[in-house]
Formats: structure tokens, sequence, C-alpha cells
């Protein structure tokens, strides 16, 4: 994750030193990198807290279901 917010935020400042780097329909200067790079840290760590928590749920599902698959094999006794 700061890996990529921190190649992203690097772009962003080269992105804004050629002037190509867009805030909706103007063009961005250095005085709104603040806002993006707060608007880019928010975005990716909500995308992967999203994903961790659905994989933890898919996870949780799996082992319930390869619970219940190997009760009914064991043998009594």
């Amino acid at each position: 994750l700061l890996t990529e917010v921190t190649i992203e935020l690097g772009m962003s400042s080269m992105l804004i030193v050629f002037r190509l780097e867009r805030l909706g329909s103007t063009v961005a200067g250095f005085r709104d990198w603040w806002s993006l790079a707060a608007q880019t840290i928010w975005q990716r760590t909500l995308v992967v807290l999203l994903f961790t928590l659905l994989l933890a749920l898919v996870v949780q599902l799996v082992r319930r279901l390869v619970d219940q698959r190997a009760a009914p094999a064991r043998l009594p006794g």
C-alpha cells in the first residue's frame, strides 16, 4: 500500500510539473497536491480494507464448508 501510494503521488507530482494532472475540469497545481494525496491515501486504504474484509469472509466460509464435509467422514469411537 505504501509503495503504491508513494509511486502514485510521485507520478502526480511529475504530471503537475508538466501541467498534465487534472483536478476535475481544471489543471491541478502544487497547491492541490495535498488534497490529491489525501484522496489517494483514503481511496487506497478503503480499497485494501474492503478487500481484506472480503478475503476474511471467504476464508471463514471455506473453513466452515471444509469442516462440514470432514465431520461426517469421521468414524465414531
